[in-house]
């Protein structure tokens, strides 16, 4: 008997992340307006802060809102993303606790 179930994986959303992200964004920014005109040492490195942050939140954001995976399991094989894994093929099973 060939029994299947099907499963969406999605990534975890990071929503510490973005909330971090949005946050050093911000007072990177208030310190490139308010402090560091006449300090071009300071504010370089506040600019490349906020860029580097602009990057970890977009890519945030994407994995956010990408599509979720289908996982195929069944007796004999696993399938995913159109992958099939035979299950004499897996030699180790490793859980990871976040």
């Amino acid at each position: 008997m060939l029994r299947e179930i099907k499963h969406s994986v999605k990534s975890p959303s990071r929503i510490g992340t973005i909330i971090g992200m949005i946050t050093t964004i911000i007072l990177s920014t208030s310190n490139l307006v308010l402090r560091s005109w006449n300090q071009m040492g300071v504010f370089y490195a506040s600019l490349t802060a906020v860029l580097l942050c602009l990057v970890v939140l977009l890519l945030s954001l994407y994995r956010t809102f990408k599509k979720p995976t289908e996982l195929c399991l069944s007796n004999d094989q696993i399938i995913l993303n159109g992958n099939i894994i035979n299950s004499r093929d897996i030699k180790v099973i490793i859980h990871w606790y976040p």
